[in-house]
C-alpha cells in the first residue's frame, strides 16, 4: 500500500471511529440533541440568510456601478447606446465628468471590496485615473486588485496589461513588461499573444533582451499565425536566438 493509500486508509478509519463514537454519545445524550438540532436550524436559517444578504449587496453594487457608468456617459456626451465614453472638445468637461466619475468608483470600491461589484468598479477607478494623468495612483489601485483577485484570473489579468500601461507612463519600463508578462501568463486571458508582444517590446526597451526572446517566444507559442505575420522568427534571430 502506498503511502498515500495508507494515509487515506487511516484518515477512513479515524472517520468512522468518530462517527461510532457519536452515535454513542446520540444515545446518551437525546434531549441535548433535540436542542442541538433546534439550534443547528437557526444556524442554516441564518447562513441561508447571509446568502442571500450578499446576493442583494453584490446586485446593489452592479446597479450602481451601472449608474455610475450612465453618468459619465452622458457626461461626456455620448450618445445613446453607446458603451465607451468619446472625448469631448471642452477639456474641462472632460475633466469634471472624470472627477465625477473616479469618486462614485471609489465610493463603490470600497463600500463593495470583496465583491465583484467593487473589484470591478476598482478597474473603471484606475483607468479613469490614467485618463486624469494620476499614473502613480492608478498603479497602486491596479497592484492592489490584482492581489485581491489573483493574477491568473480575467481580471487580474486586465488589471495587470492596464497596470504595464501605467507603468510605462510612469517610465518604469522593466515594471511595465513584468505586468505585460502577468497578464500574458494568465491561460484564462482572451488577449495573450497582445500581452505577451507588448511584453516583448517592453523588455526591449528596458534593455532586457534575453527576457524580450523568451516573451516572443512564448508568443510563438500561444499564436504562431499571428507570430508570422509579426515576423518574430526574424526578431529572434536580431536578438541572437536560433529560431525554432
Amino acid at each position: 500500500m502506498t503511502q498515500e493509500n495508507q494515509g487515506g486508509q487511516g484518515s477512513l478509519e479515524d472517520f468512522e471511529s468518530r462517527l461510532e463514537g457519536g452515535f454513542e454519545w446520540l444515545e446518551k445524550n437525546r434531549r441535548t440533541v433535540g436542542f442541538g438540532a433546534i439550534a443547528l436550524l437557526v444556524t442554516a436559517g441564518l447562513i441561508a440568510a447571509g446568502v442571500e444578504w450578499s446576493k442583494r449587496q453584490e446586485a446593489a453594487g452592479q446597479m450602481a456601478l451601472g449608474e455610475v457608468d450612465q453618468r459619465y456617459l452622458d457626461a461626456m456626451g455620448a450618445t445613446p447606446g453607446e458603451i465607451e465614453a468619446p472625448e469631448p472638445a471642452n477639456a474641462k468637461q472632460a475633466e469634471d465628468a472624470r472627477e465625477a466619475a473616479l469618486a462614485g468608483y471609489s465610493e463603490i470600491a470600497t463600500e463593495h471590496s470583496s465583491r465583484t461589484a467593487g473589484e470591478l468598479a476598482s478597474l473603471r477607478a484606475a483607468e479613469v485615473e490614467i485618463a486624469l494623468e494620476r499614473h502613480a495612483a492608478a498603479a497602486e489601485r491596479l497592484t492592489a486588485l490584482v492581489d485581491a483577485v489573483g493574477a491568473s484570473s480575467i481580471l487580474g489579468a486586465t488589471a495587470n496589461r492596464l497596470l504595464g500601461f501605467a507603468y510605462e507612463e510612469l517610465k518604469q519600463p522593466a515594471d511595465a513588461a513584468k505586468a505585460y508578462e502577468a497578464a500574458a501568463s494568465a491561460a484564462a486571458y482572451p488577449a495573450r499573444e497582445t500581452a505577451w508582444l507588448a511584453a516583448a517590446e517592453t523588455y526591449l526597451r528596458a534593455g532586457d533582451n534575453a527576457a524580450a526572446a523568451r516573451a516572443f517566444r512564448e508568443l510563438k507559442a500561444v499564436d504562431e499565425v499571428y507570430a508570422t505575420t509579426l515576423g518574430v522568427d526574424s526578431r529572434l534571430e536580431a536578438l541572437g536566438v536560433e529560431a525554432d
